[in-house]
């Protein structure tokens, strides 16, 4: 699972790097991590997104988190709905550039604070490996 945390991101290739599993437990990391009480998700249009997004919220809310699905949307989409709406973060669901087997996360705290591998990505990944 290492693998899968990125210096920018969280990427992998779906369902063997990055899954249903996985999505969930950094859904429930991702709000332990920023005690959020209001999450942000969009989406892109790869097929495995909407599985993704649904394992993602199921993790979130179960934090007692909300989520606020933004749908497919564009990455800039998902930063302005995080300041508009105010939330605590956002999550866009989307491998970028990489080929369709590939999808992952990018991850902002609220005021569209991007969290890199430096500023928490880590220390996400060591929540996720810890509820394994």
């Amino acid at each position: 699972m290492s693998g899968i945390f990125k210096a920018y991101d969280i990427r992998g290739i779906y369902p063997e790097q990055l899954n249903e599993e996985i999505a969930e437990k950094i859904g429930r990391a991702f709000v332990e991590f920023l005690g959020a009480k209001k999450i942000v998700i969009g989406r892109d249009m790869r097929p495995h997104s909407e599985p993704l997004f649904k394992a993602l919220s199921k993790g979130i809310m179960e934090q007692g988190c909300d989520v606020i699905d933004l749908g497919l949307c564009s990455t800039p989409m998902t930063y302005h709905a995080n300041g508009f709406l105010k939330a605590d973060g956002s999550i866009m669901i989307t491998a970028s550039h990489n080929t369709k087997e590939w999808n992952g996360f990018k991850l902002c705290r609220k005021d569209d604070v991007p969290i890199s591998g430096a500023t928490g990505i880590a220390d996400i990944q060591k929540l996720v490996e810890a509820n394994n």
